[in-house]
């Protein structure tokens, strides 16, 4: 990551932390990039223990986003930590209540997803194979492939036949 970005990245935990009256926590939060991150921009961890506060961004996504999706990534960690360091609830995958005022607070609508489309170099490809029964074609998974080839045995719905496997195979992008 650029360094102008982790420069504003620290302002913005700093602005985010003073709002709360933490700033002193600044020096308790490390932070850190991730290259596997693809389907979100960022994740965070208090660790109580420790008293130090991890917060991963995604260094794939982060040129791709607008200035404004940046503050917004970095304040949505900041308030992860923050409820978790001061008790906060798990319920909602650490959405509660508890961190949704503390997002309310900061001016930004508490929402668990940033709607940011992710750039097609990015999407993950996987393979489907393809399997027959007498009335219609499946795309199946190769988890699915490999338990055919393994013996389980899986019947249309509609036909009740039992489900051949060809020898064909697509790309999908998700």
């Amino acid at each position: 990551m650029e360094k102008t970005h982790l420069q504003q990245i620290n302002s913005w935990i700093y602005e985010t932390l003073s709002l709360f009256g933490e700033h002193a926590l600044r020096k308790n939060i490390n932070i850190e990039t991730n290259k596997r991150f693809v389907r979100r921009l960022g994740d965070a961890q208090w660790l109580p223990n420790k008293q130090v506060g991890i917060i991963r961004f995604s260094e794939n996504m982060w040129p791709f986003l607008s200035e404004h999706e940046r503050k917004v990534t970095v304040v949505h960690e900041i308030c992860h930590i923050v409820d978790s360091k001061r008790g906060g609830s798990r319920e909602f995958g650490g959405h509660g209540e508890s961190w949704q005022e503390l997002m309310i607070a900061c001016g930004l609508e508490p929402n668990r997803y940033a709607a940011v489309r992710v750039p097609a170099e990015l999407k993950r490809k996987i393979k489907k194979h393809e399997a027959k029964c007498v009335c219609r074609t499946f795309m199946i998974s190769s988890i699915r492939r490999t338990k055919m080839l393994s013996g389980d045995r899986y019947r249309c719905k509609d036909c009740m036949q039992l489900l051949q496997l060809t020898e064909q195979v697509k790309q999908v992008i998700t």
